[in-house]
């Protein structure tokens, strides 16, 4: 069945974590460009009911590099219902993208 309504699918912000460590099954700490550093969206998670599907969000985390050369073969993992589908750089200068 697909979705009648997008709601807020599609909705994303980009923020940089303040974490020392990662952070598995904790809290993150960010800075975001909301409110006081605060997200702009409002994410929920809950599971489906009667009435409502599934509300799910995914948190990516983006490498950050200076500089980066990309060749074939660089692809996501798929998307299995919870992670996955999306792939994410952050090159501050220099990207390459070499052919193979």
């Amino acid at each position: 069945m697909g979705s009648t309504a997008i709601n807020s699918s599609g909705l994303y912000e980009f923020v940089t974590a303040t974490n020392a460590v990662p952070v598995a099954g904790g809290t993150l700490n960010f800075i975001g460009t909301g409110a006081n550093n605060g997200l702009l969206n409002t994410y929920t998670s809950a599971a489906a009911t009667a009435t409502l599907g599934q509300k799910t969000y995914q948190i990516i985390r983006v490498p950050q590099y200076t500089s980066a050369t990309l060749s074939s073969g660089l692809v996501p993992l798929a998307w299995n219902g919870t992670t996955g589908g999306v792939l994410a750089l952050d090159v501050a200068s220099n990207l390459l993208w070499a052919e193979p």
